[in-house]
């Protein structure tokens, strides 16, 4: 019988790391590793004695939004503004209302700065990458405003920093930039696989558990010691995917030779059925299994049509609450969705909201696939949502510099759809 340990506090072959935060002469620390190294648990003990306030957040933006990794600083800023300081609110309004377009305040002075209400210099700057700078500067001096009048600084746990949104990467260099000791705001940034790159940061490997402290955090009984070491080194030292593994063994699927974690997690998911696998997907959709790395490959891997349906119906959900004013942009929902063409259809709700925001970086990061895609982006009959959001993002590009990308689009556009309504669109991004 396979049973399991609970996972240590800290990890205690990382005993200089508290220190190490705690006194970081800078405003980013970059923890490489993966997940199940006691990454947490150890900055936790770096802040025990600091005056700082530890905020832990994901920042995986398909799930937390197109400002993931912030979401919970600055709704906690505007709150506490709204109560203590209400002349900042005032002074940062129009910032406020444009990154975060469905909430409201009582202390906003003037009317939501739309583009089509803006004349005609403020509408060119509005299709311009510094644009979106603009607004990320404004955001951070707002919550350095607040930080100051509070007198407490705060330090962002952030997980999955390899996920950040472009917006919330550039963010992070924002604060950096005009904090660059870390004396208001600090960052500590868990990246998995290192892919996160910011010049800034500091960067620190977390080390792997070694194999003795490894085994003593898992019951390996009746477990051959082969297998173990196999164990060990498949899953990287990390108590999580050894977790997985085990469930794995228990069911009867064996690590063998140099065979991949996908793989072993594969060949269990293939000794379930159907409406398991659909049972599992939904509730790693629904919020219960994110970590739970056998429920994130049924999630990558399992297609059905029944699984389509409720996921459309997530996402009309998150997009209700984020218009609302209830939640975060979610993405995820949408970007998970089986057929493709069902997968676009849900995405322009998703893109049409950052297009209108103003940021473009994130929203090119989900849509540029299909604007590449010869088959999706000329789809229909040539008036419908999605070939409306690829004459906008044309358009875009077109302001933005980047007409060599926008211009065989739109040719092949108006030689098929003369007749369309987006024609004059079209014709007006080209001139």
């Amino acid at each position: 019988m396979l049973t399991q340990r609970s996972v240590p506090q800290a990890n205690l072959q990382w005993q200089s790391l508290p220190d190490e935060i705690g006194s970081l002469s800078a405003s980013i620390a970059t923890l490489i590793g993966p997940s199940g190294l006691g990454q947490h648990e150890t900055v936790r003990a770096a802040f025990v004695a600091s005056n700082r306030e530890l905020i832990e957040v994901d920042g995986d933006w398909n799930v937390s939004g197109y400002l993931g990794g912030f979401e919970e600083l600055v709704s906690n800023s505007i709150t506490w503004a709204e109560a203590h300081a209400p002349y900042v609110v005032t002074k940062h309004e129009q910032t406020l209302k444009r990154i975060f377009p469905t909430r409201s305040s009582s202390f906003f002075r003037t009317p939501k700065d739309l583009t089509n209400t803006a004349d005609r210099e403020e509408r060119t700057r509005f299709y311009h990458f510094e644009y979106q700078n603009k607004l990320l500067v404004g955001l951070a001096e707002f919550i350095f405003d607040v930080l100051d009048l509070r007198g407490a600084p705060v330090a962002l746990l952030i997980d999955n920093a390899g996920r950040l949104s472009p917006t919330s990467r550039n963010l992070v260099s924002v604060f950096a930039r005009k904090d660059p000791l870390g004396v208001k705001l600090q960052f500590v940034l868990l990246d998995t696989d290192g892919s996160l790159f910011l010049p800034e940061a500091r960067k620190v490997v977390v080390p792997i558990w070694d194999y003795e402290e490894f085994c003593a955090h898992l019951a390996f009984d009746g477990v051959a010691h082969d297998s173990r070491e196999r164990i060990y080194r498949l899953s990287g030292g990390s108590l999580l995917t050894a977790q997985t593994l085990l469930t794995c063994v228990a069911a009867g699927i064996r690590p063998v030779g140099t065979m991949s974690l996908e793989s072993v997690i594969d060949l269990y998911l293939s000794t379930l059925d159907s409406s398991t696998k659909l049972e599992l997907a939904l509730t790693f959709f629904n919020g219960a299994s994110r970590t739970d790395k056998i429920a994130q490959r049924n999630a990558l891997t399992f297609r059905s049509v029944d699984l389509d349906h409720a996921l459309r119906k997530m996402h009309r959900e998150a997009v209700e609450r984020f218009r609302s004013g209830n939640g975060p942009l979610i993405a995820f929902f949408a970007l998970s969705i089986g057929d493709r063409h069902q997968r676009l259809e849900a995405l322009v709700d998703i893109c049409e909201i950052l297009m209108q925001i103003g940021l473009y970086d994130s929203w090119f990061v989900l849509f540029a696939e299909y604007f590449n895609d010869e088959e999706l982006r000329l789809a229909g009959d040539g008036n419908g949502r999605v070939l409306g959001l690829f004459i906008n993002a044309a358009f875009v590009l077109y302001a933005m510099g980047d007409a060599a990308a926008a211009t065989p689009f739109l040719k092949q556009f108006i030689e098929r759809y003369p007749e369309s309504r987006f024609v004059p669109t079209a014709l007006y991004a080209q001139s």
